[in-house]
């Protein structure tokens, strides 16, 4: 093998099944995630390192189904200048 054995072996995303380019790979507990994926969690979600591929895909599929909620919502009412409260 050598130094550089595994550097530029293909990886496989354990969420969607996608091959990982060579600068693309976000490890996980227990597999990895390619940079598609990760741009899909929340930019609130910090704990990806110590994530399970499980909990990444429950994660996916909650933002998605809230996705959904988001453009069934119909603002009937703004009240505010800069921050605003939204009502529907």
């Amino acid at each position: 093998m050598g130094l550089f054995g595994n550097l530029f072996e293909k990886k496989i995303c354990s969420v969607c099944g996608g091959e990982i380019g060579l600068l693309g790979n976000r490890k996980l507990e227990d597999g990895n995630l390619c940079k598609n994926c990760a741009k899909k969690l929340s930019p609130w979600f910090s704990d990806r390192r110590h994530s399970t591929v499980d909990e990444i895909k429950e994660q996916l599929a909650y933002r998605e189904a809230n996705l959904e909620q988001v453009k069934a919502f119909h603002t009937t009412r703004t009240l505010g200048a800069d921050t605003k409260i939204l009502l529907d």
